[in-house]
């Protein structure tokens, strides 16, 4: 009796296994391409940035999406105004085409694909004086199959030209 009864717990285990095997399974993890990106402040040495430098921090930075923004705060060391400049180069080139970059502070300073930045207008920096400066980064749509699975530290470097008398 006792052997039937284990029987027919076995047997009616088997018949719910196909009704309980969509409850456990795992969902399909996001298959889109997306790309590691870090960006680093490399002051001159006239400027001074604080903290460790890092600008912003996208790990998983998806094309066609919004991006990613962060800022960092300049100050201008000297006794004489500066005019900060901006540029901007990866460790590796993977992503020179594929990322897009806009740097700003109160108007544009920089923006275009990381291996063509366009200089916008220098901004003068007075004696002592800081600025905040904003950096997006993204990835255009339409680069998703090069973006995937790439990794770059990219150095903004942020230079001065010659000082105002």
């Amino acid at each position: 009796m006792l052997r039937r009864a284990h029987v027919a717990g076995v047997v009616a285990g088997l018949a719910l296994l196909p009704a309980l095997a969509p409850l456990a399974r795992v969902p399909a993890a996001d298959r889109r391409p997306t790309a590691a990106v870090v960006v680093r402040a490399v002051p001159a040495p006239e400027l001074d940035v604080p903290g460790d430098a890092v600008v912003l921090r996208a790990p998983a930075l998806a094309p066609g999406g919004a991006g990613a923004e962060g800022t960092v705060r300049v100050r201008n060391l000297t006794a004489r105004t500066l005019h900060l400049r901006v540029g901007a180069r990866a460790d590796v080139p993977d992503l020179d085409g594929v990322l897009e970059l806009r740097v700003t502070a109160g108007g544009p300073l920089a923006e275009g694909p990381l291996g063509g930045l366009r200089a916008g207008r220098p901004l003068p920096l007075g004696p002592g004086a800081a600025a905040t400066v904003a950096v997006r980064v993204r990835i255009p749509a339409e680069q998703a199959a090069l973006a995937g699975g790439r990794a770059a530290d990219v150095s903004l470097d942020l230079g001065v030209r010659g000082a105002a008398r």
